[in-house]
């Protein structure tokens, strides 16, 4: 049907070609078709239409949605009356054209998009079907700025912002997890009414995932579009417990979400406050931070555990996050669930260096858990490697 729909020459063409047809085709480019002995004239275009009916039937199969908007390919040659046929062959099968691109630029369309390594580059492609040669030359600029072309493209013409993926994530998620920045895309897909709130399959929101992804540009203009920093995940985490576990210590995360309203004593579900958090991972920057804005070195979590339990169970040598909490008002003598003591945790796991500073900084090793036992009775046990070391030091602050 290509040749004929809205072909101004088609009788040449049928006069040349019809003897190889199994249909007849009249001199108004009309197939002629017999249905319960009457004549029955289909025009091209309803033809076309028929087609892309049942394409758009097979797509809606896949993507499990009804399929409005096209892009269609015609071949190199069309001239416009042969276009403005097949865009009315879409309208009959109901469909909107947005595009209208000859078939070897698709082809160099879909290879370009699939060569992010390779930006910059000069395509010529060759077209041989159909008995005509067709060439097309197209530049494949970054990747990136082709796609902000083709986004723009597709929500001005209807596409859902919120579409969803395996993952539950839309795509301001996804430009949200870059660590390029991707401003850009964020603020075409907000004007495009993308749910700022939306979360993932994880609860995770597009400002939890930017502060992860440790893009400081888009959690600014994310807060600036009034994203809520105290919203949770599905383990009760906030924004603020995202940014202080942040790779580089890097605390301006922090500092953007509490001067736009993020609470510094939310805890997750296992009671895990940001303070927490960034002891956990020695973001000391951070841990000064949040102190000095107040978050309480004090509270527990779910096992009654303070930040200063977790920074003695650390193996590496927290001392300076331990004098940072202590300097803060940290209680050094506080008991978690089991009655341990910080200076316990850490003479549980051998570390010299913040048993002996926590004594120093009159650590109770005197204090009795609840099986019984004192600091001097877990590092004698034979289930920790007895360290002489440190049972010395003990030895030297226990009373007599």
């Amino acid at each position: 049907m290509k040749r004929l729909i809205g072909n101004q020459n088609a009788l040449e063409c049928i006069k040349r070609n019809g003897k190889y047809w199994t249909f007849k085709v009249n001199e108004n480019s009309e197939v002629e078709v017999n249905l319960d002995n009457q004549t029955k004239r289909i025009k091209p275009e309803e033809v076309s239409a028929q087609i892309l009916i049942k394409l758009k039937q097979s797509a809606e199969n896949v993507v499990r949605k009804q399929i409005k908007n096209i892009v269609l390919t015609v071949p190199a040659y069309f001239d416009e009356n042969q276009k403005k046929a097949t865009t009315k062959a879409a309208e009959l099968a109901g469909l909107n054209v947005l595009e209208m691109i000859s078939e070897p630029s698709a082809a160099a369309y879909a290879y370009g998009f699939d060569q992010q390594k390779f930006p910059d580059t000069n395509l010529l492609v060759f077209d041989l079907g159909g008995g005509t040669l067709d060439v097309v030359i197209v530049k494949i600029k970054d990747v990136k700025n082709n796609n902000i072309d083709m986004v723009r493209l597709l929500l001005e013409n209807g596409e859902n912002p919120n579409a969803i993926d395996t993952n539950d994530q839309i795509a301001l998620h996804l430009a949200a997890s870059d660590r390029s920045d991707k401003t850009e895309f964020v603020e075409l897909l907000l004007k495009h009414q993308a749910d700022i709130e939306l979360k993932d399959k994880y609860g995770r929101t597009s400002l939890m995932i930017a502060a992860s992804s440790q893009n400081i540009n888009i959690v600014l203009y994310l807060l600036g579009q009034g994203a809520d920093p105290n919203r949770k995940d599905k383990i009760d985490k906030t924004a603020l417990h995202y940014a202080a576990s942040n790779l580089y210590d890097n605390t301006l995360f922090a500092e953007l979400l509490l001067k736009h309203g993020a609470d510094i004593e939310i805890q997750d579900k296992d009671g895990w406050t940001s303070l927490m958090e960034a002891v956990l991972y020695k973001r000391i920057s951070i841990v000064r931070y949040l102190l000095e804005q107040g978050s309480d070195p004090n509270r527990k979590d779910n096992r009654d555990k303070t930040a200063l339990h977790h920074a003695a169970l650390n193996l590496k040598d927290n001392k300076l996050i331990v004098e940072l909490l202590l300097k803060h008002g940290a209680d050094i003598n506080i008991q978690d669930k089991d009655g341990w003591t910080s200076l316990m945790r850490a003479v549980s796991i051998n570390n010299i260096n913040i048993v002996r500073y926590l004594l120093e900084q009159d650590a109770d090793p005197d204090k009795i858990n609840a099986n019984g036992n004192t600091a001097l009775h877990i590092v004698r046990s034979t289930y920790n490697y007895p360290n002489k070391e440190i049972i010395d030091l003990l030895s030297k602050y226990v009373k007599k």
